[in-house]
């Protein structure tokens, strides 16, 4: 049972890190479009596409941790 719950948290933990790394990446990205686009429609839509992507991918990285809560929860 200790396994278990060892390796669901570090699956949770590395979910929590990579989502949050792909996040800021597209962050940082986007920001580069919007700043560039010199109103181009379709930069300007890539750009908020990949806003998008980043809060995805953020809101997936925090229900990580609450699904993590869950089974701990469940599984004692």
């Amino acid at each position: 049972m200790n396994d278990v719950i060892r390796v669901l948290n570090n699956i949770v933990s590395w979910t929590y890190i990579i989502f949050f790394i792909v996040a800021t990446f597209f962050i940082l990205i986007a920001a580069f479009n919007f700043l560039t686009a010199r109103e181009n429609p379709e930069k300007i839509k890539t750009a908020k596409d990949q806003l998008l992507y980043a809060a995805i991918a953020i809101a997936i990285a925090l229900m990580s941790s609450g699904i993590k809560a869950i089974v701990l929860d469940i599984l004692s």
